[in-house]
């Protein structure tokens, strides 16, 4: 495998399918492979922390950035980002994040994520009975106690479905 050629940018279908080939070719052909724009594609894990632990080296990216973003929301996510900060702050974030990302913290969210399925049925279940009874139920019948209602009132109180305000005429009042 020729790794001269070779370029993140148009990197070949083989590199997607299984990367760990080319890998293995840059390191034993040039582990410190020149990218185009100046960067380097490092693929030796003791010349990778050489570059990570030499001050030197600066994830800080307000220097390059700023010429190409201006002031705008891109930039600040590119220079405020954990990603792209040095020690001490990106130490004491990290510090800070790595509470929340430890083995019982993830397996905590896991567990978590495992009953979102069934909640999620139940959930749907719930919903589709509120439905179907918003959808069939009938209004229950009004309370009124015939006996102190009035004349037109005592016609629909025993009814199943509520009272619909009619007026009836004096003959049917006097009837009841």
């Amino acid at each position: 495998m020729d790794v001269r050629d070779f370029q993140l940018i148009r990197a070949p279908e083989s590199f997607l399918d299984d990367p760990y080939p080319w890998y293995a070719a840059l390191r034993e052909q040039d582990p410190v492979h020149a990218l185009e724009g100046g960067g380097v594609f490092l693929s030796r894990y003791d010349d990778a922390l050489a570059v990570y632990r030499d001050s030197r080296a600066s994830s800080d990216k307000k220097i390059e950035f700023a010429p190409k973003f201006g002031a705008s929301p891109l930039y600040e996510h590119h220079t405020t980002s954990l990603v792209f900060n040095d020690p001490p702050l990106h130490t004491r974030v990290r510090r800070l994040i790595m509470g929340a990302l430890n083995q019982r913290a993830i397996a905590r969210m896991v567990a978590a994520a495992e009953t979102l399925p069934r909640r999620s049925r139940k959930a749907r279940s719930a919903a589709l009975a509120s439905r179907w009874i918003s959808e069939n139920a009938r209004s229950p019948p009004r309370m009124v106690r015939p006996s102190r209602a009035k004349p037109s009132v005592r016609l629909f109180a025993n009814e199943p479905t509520p009272a619909i305000a009619i007026t009836p005429s004096a003959t049917q009042a006097m009837n009841t």
